[in-house]
């Protein structure tokens, strides 16, 4: 039996002999373009997640090793966007303060943060899922609505209930005080 065909048929001992064959070849993969240990092993873990929820839709015609290191650079292309839009809302809440950003204030927008957050987790799971896509990985509604199999519509009302959702908790936060 190939690990590919393996892999799409369930089997958790194929599955663990992958993992085995192929996590170091990853990990060195992704810490040679990021120099980050964190990184790396988040991406390899998320990869075998991900190889593993798809392993129906893996194509035949590709080598498992060439599928397996494309989905890690997918995963590590929107890790990387994440930190970006990270620090890009960082930077931005830092400088758009006229004074200098107190412990205080540091304080409170961790706390934002955390709250929004908590307010994203707290979402029913698709709706997050598709929060997620088009915000995360920067998906349009279009490719949200195929890898999803629902209609662009679906997406479409998804996405506008996930922001009245937040607009709600940013209200929440701003009556607070935070």
């Amino acid at each position: 039996m190939t690990e590919l065909y393996g892999i799409k048929q369930g089997s958790n001992n194929v599955f663990r002999e992958v993992y085995h064959q192929y996590q170091h070849r990853l990990y060195a993969f992704v810490y040679q373009k990021t120099s980050s240990h964190y990184l790396a092993e988040e991406v390899v873990q998320q990869a075998f997640i991900r190889l593993w929820e798809k392993r129906n839709a893996l194509s035949d015609g590709v080598l498992l090793s060439t599928q397996l290191f494309q989905i890690a650079k997918t995963i590590l292309v929107d890790e990387l966007r994440k930190e970006a839009v990270k620090r890009t809302h960082i930077s931005g809440w830092a400088s758009s303060s006229a004074a200098p950003v107190t412990e205080n204030k540091q304080l409170e927008l961790r706390d934002s943060m955390e709250h929004m957050v908590r307010t994203i987790n707290a979402m029913p799971p698709m709706r997050k899922t598709v929060f997620n896509m088009r915000r995360q990985q920067g998906l349009s509604y279009k490719e949200i609505a195929t890898e999803l199999a629902i209609s662009p519509k679906t997406v479409e009302n998804h996405i506008a209930r996930a922001i009245k959702q937040l607009r709600e908790a940013v209200q929440v936060l701003s009556l607070s005080g935070c």
